[in-house]
């Protein structure tokens, strides 16, 4: 078959699949303005930038390129964004069968013990760029079984749970935005930044990760200021941010009613706590007050226990005698 090019034609198709909703015709119709090859139209960059985003987020994979290669370049009203960029490019990349199947064959060695294999695995996939390669080395590089990666463990473990992080958060696991607060929280490299732990811990609370919640209200308590955006970021309602104590009651409450049981015990009692030490600082003078009466009346009681008693036994061995 012998077909001259028709570009009014082909217009005229790729407009009405595009009205229907196929993303083909979108990156089609981007070919065409970015080409200046659409009828009776001048090259249109931006328009065409449109075009190959509405195909990309669909799934199709070329405009997907397209959409990276224009955000490297940026376009008259579009400005070069590389973070943009560097995302379509991995979110593409990341499409490849070759990273599946290296990424099956790190967990099919995992499942039959060898976990040297299975670092080597998770390690290529890490270094293509995918996250749950990234995540599942520092895991297993942090549980070192057998000692494997005794000279790496350190290095291994926060170099490759930050770079699971470095993604949009949706796609990221809370443990690991957890390890990187606690990365930073603990100083682990002799300089503890508050502010980035925050920032994970946040991250990870916005999850409803109890663990994450749980080290918020353990930081208040050790006296870090944090902001109130922060609070709002995981949705504290006003009425709580009344006072530390309020504040800290909403957070271990929202810990301890997790799905995650095993949060339950830790945070029932660091709630537990919270609230008795409130009611201390309350009511500590009547408290006293009361132990102190409390402890007058026992102590009267008592004595005058022992000298009833005392005087019973000398009055009966007196009429004994008698």
């Amino acid at each position: 078959m012998n077909f001259n090019k028709n570009f009014t034609a082909a217009a005229e198709y790729f407009e009405q699949a595009y009205k229907m909703g196929n993303p083909d015709a979108a990156h089609n119709l981007g070919i065409l303005h970015l080409g200046g090859q659409y009828p009776d139209k001048e090259m249109d960059a931006d328009l065409a930038l449109r075009y190959f985003n509405y195909a990309a987020v669909r799934g199709q994979i070329d405009a997907g390129v397209a959409v990276a290669y224009q955000n490297i370049k940026g376009t008259d009203k579009t400005p070069r964004s590389v973070y943009n960029a560097v995302e379509w490019a991995r979110y593409i990349a990341e499409k490849n069968p070759a990273i599946g199947f290296i990424l099956r064959k790190g967990i099919q060695a995992y499942r039959h013990g060898d976990i040297q294999q299975a670092i080597l695995y998770y390690m290529m996939a890490a270094d293509a760029g995918a996250e749950i390669g990234s995540f599942n080395l520092a895991w297993l590089c942090e549980e070192n079984r057998d000692g494997i990666v005794n000279y790496i463990e350190k290095d291994c473990q926060w170099r490759h749970y930050n770079l699971s992080t470095l993604r949009e958060p949706q796609f990221v696991d809370s443990y690991a935005y957890i390890k990187m607060g606690d990365y930073h929280w603990y100083a682990c490299e002799g300089h503890q930044d508050v502010d980035k732990a925050v920032e994970y811990y946040a991250q990870a609370a916005k999850k409803n990760d109890p663990h994450a919640i749980y080290n918020l209200g353990f930081m208040l308590e050790e006296g870090v200021r944090i902001k109130r955006s922060v609070w709002k970021s995981i949705w504290v309602p006003d009425k709580a941010l009344f006072s530390n104590v309020t504040l800290l009651e909403h957070l271990y409450t929202r810990c301890k009613e997790s799905p995650k049981t095993e949060a339950y015990l830790p945070c029932s009692i660091a709630l537990y706590r919270i609230q008795f030490l409130e009611i201390w600082t309350r009511y500590q003078i009547w408290i006293k007050v009361s132990s102190f009466i409390g402890i007058t009346m026992v102590t009267v009681l008592s004595v005058y226990s022992f000298y009833r008693h005392h005087y019973s036994d000398s009055f009966q061995l007196e009429n004994t005698t008698i």
